[in-house]
């Protein structure tokens, strides 16, 4: 929580910076720049709303005024750095900012329990975050060290270079710091800033249209296979397969029969017909084995590299064009070999975890593919 206090006042403060000095309206001058009332009141805003979210409730009226206090000085150490950033031309860039939070984290970081793993600072996690945005987004501590903590840093310097700052300047910036600021006086109700909305007003409305806020719950993932290479001895398993069901095949056992008791060893098992193909089409060597078969007779095994086996049949032979089908075998893994790769998968798991899926993709070469949208208790 205490980094978001802190960077919500810092995306206030640039807020003012940003905006116009033409207006008619203004709520005071900070060392001859003028802040305008509207974007005084989105500053006091925010650190009301920073207060609210650090307590965990609203101000007491005595903390209304401090709020309102500590505001202009905010505002005020804010013009103050941009005017002199200005002055001494003082300019920080993303790589810079990157590059100090590398070397140097924050404290804040450092006792995160977002980076801390098995009780440590996980400081690979942190530079993945870092330079990635995953798993962790830090691009607002990275925005916030670009224009605040870099060119302060630089500022330091130049003020030392320049053997600090002479007499009056010093005058001037102690005297703005702790001054009610040079400005026209308006008198303003930090009780009129609150919510007009109170929390029970908010439960009630909420209550009574309940049914104008439901959704349909859903989810997305995303997903990757993670490739089964057989053992040898699933390789040699499935050889001996292949060659038990070629024999019962060939010794005129039904084919249904032979292939449905194959298919309780190996459910992989499938088979494919090629219909009519033009016999010069075919494979040279392929189309000289089939010569030398009849209709309904079978060719040994033949093994596919990396997939397994496969069996071909001839059914019908013409002049020119030839029909058969093919029984595929892959290579089917046993369960020690199974067990081998869920251990590589939980591996696989913990890289995901730890460094993002950009990293664990490119490491084991996955290809994730999303789903969106799911419904729950549906089926991805």
């Amino acid at each position: 929580m205490k980094r978001l206090v802190i960077i919500t006042i810092v995306l206030v403060m640039l807020l003012i910076s940003s905006c116009g000095v033409n207006q008619s309206t203004i709520a005071g001058r900070i060392n001859g720049e003028p802040i305008p009332l509207d974007q005084y009141v989105v500053a006091h805003r925010g650190h009301y709303e920073n207060f609210s979210i650090s307590h965990n409730r609203s101000p007491g009226i005595d903390e209304k005024q401090e709020i309102a206090r500590e505001t202009w000085h905010n505002i005020t150490k804010h013009v103050i750095l941009q005017q002199n950033f200005r002055r001494y031309k003082i300019t920080s860039s993303v790589a810079e900012a990157i590059d100090t939070l590398k070397n140097n984290p924050p404290s804040y970081i450092l006792k995160s329990p977002i980076f801390m793993v098995n009780g440590r600072f996980d400081n690979a996690l942190y530079q993945q975050s870092l330079l990635y945005n995953k798993p962790e987004d830090l691009s607002p501590v990275v925005s916030q060290y670009v224009n605040y903590y870099v060119p302060v840093a630089k500022l330091k310097n130049a003020l030392i270079d320049k053997e600090l700052l002479s007499s009056k300047e010093r005058k001037l910036y102690a005297n703005v710091l702790k001054s009610e600021v040079e400005m026209d006086l308006i008198t303003l109700d930090v009780n009129a800033i609150n919510a007009a909305v109170k929390d029970e007003e908010m439960r009630m409305y909420y209550e009574e249209h309940k049914q104008d806020y439901l959704l349909n719950p859903h989810y997305s993932i995303a997903y990757a296979f993670l490739p089964l290479a057989p053992s040898r001895g699933d390789v040699a398993a499935t050889n001996l397969m292949a060659d038990s069901l070629y024999q019962s095949l060939t010794v005129g056992d039904k084919p249904e029969d032979a292939i449905a008791a194959a298919l309780k060893v190996n459910p992989l098992i499938r088979i494919q017909e090629s219909g009519f193909v033009k016999l010069d089409e075919l494979d040279r060597q392929l189309a000289e084995d089939f010569a030398t078969l009849a209709p309904g007779e079978y060719l040994p095994p033949q093994i596919v590299a990396g997939e397994g086996l496969r069996i071909h049949r001839l059914e019908q032979r013409t002049k020119s064009l030839i029909n058969y089908s093919t029984i595929y075998i892959p290579y089917q893994p046993r369960e020690q070999t199974i067990a081998r790769d869920v251990d590589n998968a939980l591996q696989a798991a913990k890289l995901l975890t730890s460094m993002g899926h950009q990293v664990a993709s490119e490491e084991l070469e996955l290809t994730f593919s999303p789903v969106s949208n799911i419904a729950i208790g549906k089926a991805w």
